[in-house]
């Protein structure tokens, strides 16, 4: 194989590698790198791309072109787990819903005592309460099993 085939080829896997790890679309690095969504498609494909994408996708994923097309560009010491790489993501999401809930409960909270003192005879709070609450849970879990389902859990 040679040398500008296996360039190509580690280009091709570190983009997309680098990609995924940062839970981007194709469309969200295009629009990163400023290149097209079709650029991107061809250099995760084929490893195809111009110096200018080159340098272009090495910014976005902050790395110099040389590592981008090199094996040691994903390389990590064995010495970490995936739940060790993967720690601040779960702590990000855990930290998100905690802050969800304590609004859900602030707002609940301001909501039901509105309700209480001007409308003690309706309740409306409830059904307004409930939805929102419900829509959290919905996104929190949509964000948890959607991590879960792509395999980087």
């Amino acid at each position: 194989m040679s040398i500008e085939r296996k360039e190509s080829q580690f280009l091709a896997e570190n983009v997309k590698r680098h990609r995924l790890k940062h839970a981007w679309t194709q469309e969200q690095l295009a629009e990163i790198c400023s290149v097209n969504v079709r650029t991107v498609q061809r250099v995760e494909k084929q490893g195809q791309a111009s110096l200018e994408t080159k340098k272009a996708l090495a910014g976005a994923f902050n790395l110099t072109v040389e590592k981008l097309t090199t094996a040691e560009s994903f390389e990590q010491p064995k010495s970490q787990t995936t739940n060790q790489i993967n720690e601040p993501y779960w702590k990000s999401r855990v930290r998100a819903f905690s802050k969800n809930a304590f609004t859900l409960a602030l707002a609940f909270s301001g909501v039901f005592l509105m309700n209480y003192i001007f409308y003690p005879e309706k309740t409306w709070n409830y059904h307004w309460s409930a939805i929102w609450a419900v829509v959290i849970v919905v996104i929190e879990i949509r964000a948890f099993s959607l991590r879960w389902f792509s395999g980087r859990t």
